[in-house]
């Protein structure tokens, strides 16, 4: 009998049907769970955030991940501007912030002439880091007084966002749906307890907290942000533009998001030894200091919304909510490949002919001549672990084009020019063809 155990390789592992047409049903694994949460930016007011926020409330939650919202998701400026931060706590943020920037070192080669032009608007670049720290300063006086983390985590143990709901013992419903769904009733009825307390002890940390701040902004802002902050590029494809060059892909208005991530801070015994210490009364979790989260990282990134500074028409609205999920998407998708902790798993699937394919394309981010690893999950001294086989590339024009709106064609849409590797007639994304790799392979994106 093979239990089931995800080991640290495979944190963020998670795959789940997303495709209406698909021939073949992705296999399931435990998903991450997410708690998303919205502000708006200090230039994003009136029509544009009402768009923006009703596209965020009903159609940017991913569909691969466990909802894990606490009741609050949206905060409004006057929310923002509640929350009175020192410049200690602005200081300790911006060295945060700092700390956990990816890849200057390789953007920096690529992008030539953005270099220079960040040294020559050092204003440019400290007011962004200021004002991304400023952000992230309030998030963390905001989630430490609303006891955020305990309240994800009492969620986990049948808990509601407050301890006045009384004392009551813990819950392993929500546990069990989420951590047992790939086990059979046989397994389960053998030896529960075992795989209750293993899935707890790999789910729970894995819970993460998003907030996206969304800004409506033209292109010229955009190529003089990216110019600015080269190594908080998020323009996909267009790092190794120079800005002349990127003035010409780029017109009109976007949504841009700066995404902040964020995880709970629990270790596997952490979480083994709460879940001992309050299995009879849950409401201490409330105020345990000892359960926290963590700051993960941020990315930027934006999607192309109209040609004008409007909501005039239904067009117009229809071009803004989509590009505020795009740019939600981006961002998800940037942030895996960023943190190790964040990381996805998919399954690779085979036609008859032995072509290779996967439910992801460039919602997920995915290039053409972007690399996968591929996994065989093997057996070890009782558990279940993974291996890397072989590696394999995503085919010339073999992208899935899966993002919101994909193929509709809205007159009035900003210009963001797109790649050749789109094949619109695909439903799936392909990486060549192979008799030898077996059907359910795992496969991981190599960075």
């Amino acid at each position: 009998m093979k239990k089931l155990m995800i080991t640290a390789l495979v944190c963020a592992a998670f795959v789940s049907v997303y495709a209406q047409d698909a021939k073949k049903e992705d296999t399931k694994y435990r998903r991450s769970s997410l708690y998303m949460m919205m502000l708006p930016d200090d230039d994003l007011k009136g029509d544009q955030l009402k768009v923006v926020e009703n596209a965020f409330t009903t159609k940017a939650f991913p569909d691969k991940y466990n909802n894990h919202n606490l009741k609050k998701t949206v905060f409004s400026a006057q929310n923002v501007k509640a929350i009175d931060v020192t410049q200690d706590q602005i200081h300790a943020a911006e060295k945060l912030l700092n700390s956990k920037k990816k890849g200057i070192g390789k953007i920096a080669g690529k992008l030539g002439g953005f270099m220079k032009k960040l040294e020559e608007k050092p204003d440019t670049a400290q007011k962004e880091n200021t004002k991304n720290a400023g952000y992230i300063a309030k998030l963390n006086k905001y989630f430490d007084e609303n006891h955020v983390a305990q309240k994800l985590f009492a969620k986990w143990l049948g808990g509601g966002e407050t301890a006045d709901e009384g004392k009551k013992p813990i819950s392993y419903q929500l546990v069990e749906a989420r951590g047992l769904q790939t086990l059979s009733q046989e397994e389960i009825a053998t030896n529960r307890d075992l795989y209750l307390g293993e899935a707890m002890s790999d789910i729970i940390p894995r819970t993460f907290i998003m907030v996206n701040r969304y800004a409506y902004t033209s292109a010229e802002e955009i190529i003089a942000l990216t110019a600015a902050v080269a190594d908080q590029f998020g323009g996909g494809g267009y790092a190794s533009l120079g800005g002349a060059l990127l003035s010409k892909v780029l017109k009109g208005y976007f949504v841009m998001t700066n995404t902040y991530l964020y995880q709970l801070d629990l270790t596997n015994e952490q979480v083994t030894n709460l879940v001992e210490k309050y299995k009879k009364d849950i409401s201490g979790i409330y105020n345990d200091k000892s359960i926290k989260l963590k700051y993960v990282g941020k990315t930027m990134k934006y999607a192309p919304a109209t040609m004008k500074l409007s909501t005039k028409s239904d067009a117009d609205t229809k071009l803004i909510a989509r590009a505020t999920v795009r740019a939600t998407d981006a961002a998800i998708a940037d942030l895996q490949k960023k943190y190790e902790e964040f990381k996805t798993l998919a399954t690779l699937h085979q036609e008859d002919d032995g072509t290779l394919f996967s439910y992801i394309g460039k919602k997920e981010g995915i290039n053409s001549g972007d690399k996968f690893e591929v996994l065989e999950r093997v057996m070890k001294d009782g558990k279940e672990t993974f291996k890397v086989v072989t590696t394999i590339k995503v085919d010339k024009n073999g992208v899935w084009d899966n993002r919101e709106g994909a193929g509709e064609i809205i007159q009035g849409a900003a210009q963001d020019k797109e790649g050749d590797d789109i094949n619109t007639s695909l439903t799936y994304t392909t990486f060549g063809k192979s008799k030898k790799i077996l059907e359910g392979s795992l496969i991981r994106q190599v960075k």
